[in-house]
Order: C-alpha cells, then sequence, then structure tokens
C-alpha cells in the first residue's frame, strides 16, 4: 500500500519518524568516525529505490522478525551498490534490476554478493569488515527507534514504518558510497 492512501496525519506521524531515523544514523555515523553531517543524494539513486522497493519489501516482511540487522544492513548495501553502478556507467544503472543485487543463494547472501561483486572488495578485507560493523550498528540504531515506536506487529503503520526504514537505510547506503568514492555537497555561489 502506498504512502499516498494515508491520511494527513499519519503521512506527518511517518514523515516525522523518517527526519528522526535520518538524524539519528547521522549521529550513529558520527560515533563511529565518519564525518557526515546530512546524507548525500542522486535523483536518480533514490528513484532506484522506488524501482526495486517492492520486490525488496517482499524479502523483507518474510525476514525482518528473524534476522532484522541483515533486513536492514542490506537495504543500506543496496543503496552501495547503486551508488558504484551509478557512478560507474549510466547505461549499467539504467538496467540495473533486483535480481542483479541478489547473491547466489538469493536475499540470503546479498550483502556477500555486493561486497564482492559490485564494491570489489574481499570479504576479508579490513574496509569491508568495518563497514560490516558499522551498518550493523545502524540496523540496530533503526531497530531501536522502531521499537521506541510500540507499533503493533503487522499493522498497517509497522508495514509503512518498515519501508520508511528501509528507505533511509538505501539512501544511507547510497550517500555512505558517493562519499567513499569521494562526492561531497558543495554550497555554489549564484
Amino acid at each position: 500500500m502506498a504512502d499516498n492512501t494515508l491520511d494527513k496525519s499519519e503521512l506527518e506521524y511517518l514523515d516525522s519518524f523518517e527526519k528522526r531515523l535520518e538524524q539519528n544514523l547521522l549521529t550513529v555515523c558520527r560515533g563511529v568516525g565518519m564525518n557526515v553531517e546530512s546524507f548525500l543524494e542522486s535523483a536518480d539513486i533514490t528513484a532506484f529505490w522506488t524501482r526495486i522497493a517492492p520486490e525488496y519489501m517482499a524479502e523483507a516482511v518474510k525476514s525482518i522478525n528473524s534476522y532484522p540487522q541483515f533486513t536492514l544492513g542490506c537495504a543500506a548495501y543496496c543503496g552501495m551498490a547503486a551508488a558504484k553502478i551509478w557512478d560507474r556507467s549510466v547505461v549499467d544503472f539504467n538496467a540495473l534490476k533486483y535480481s542483479d543485487l541478489l547473491g547466489k543463494r538469493g536475499f540470503d547472501d546479498m550483502d556477500d554478493h555486493i561486497v564482492t561483486s559490485i564494491l570489489g572488495l574481499a570479504l576479508t578485507d579490513p574496509r569491508a569488515k568495518g563497514l560490516c560493523a558499522n551498518l550493523y550498528s545502524c540496523a540496530e540504531a533503526c531497530m531501536n527507534e522502531i521499537m521506541k515506536e510500540n507499533i503493533e506487529g503487522s499493522s498497517l503503520r509497522a508495514f509503512h514504518i518498515l519501508s520508511r526504514t528501509l528507505k533511509t537505510m538505501f539512501r544511507l547506503g547510497a550517500s555512505l558510497q558517493l562519499r567513499i568514492m569521494g562526492y561531497k555537497m558543495e554550497k555554489i555561489g549564484l
């Protein structure tokens, strides 16, 4: 169910939750030594989440209770993969599909597949291990924020909170990868 079917007060609640979550994730990132004040974004990359969200959500709804950190973390890995491919080739980026992000075991090893096959890091590389630890910390922070909301499980609100959380983790992953590749925000004087 799309956000546009919700009433104004529910949309305001979800927007507020998403903004708090984003700020919390930035705080977590700064706490692990990343100097980030805001998310770097590209409209193209953000639109990619919209394309893959239905397929990702189908996996996430099945996995979130058993593997919450993994489920949330993989959304960030998807963002990193999208940013990496976007930077490499607009043709490859435009052809990118959700299935391209899956590992040999599908969703279950998506993280390893993205790290090795798309980001080009060995799983034993200290950068890959650091990334995993940082995304785990971010996923834990997401779970804490969700728990604070005291939402009834399997409710429409729970679904939308999960959706907003995954989108935020995707955006975080994309932002981190853009920073890794040297992108930064600069004020342009006009």
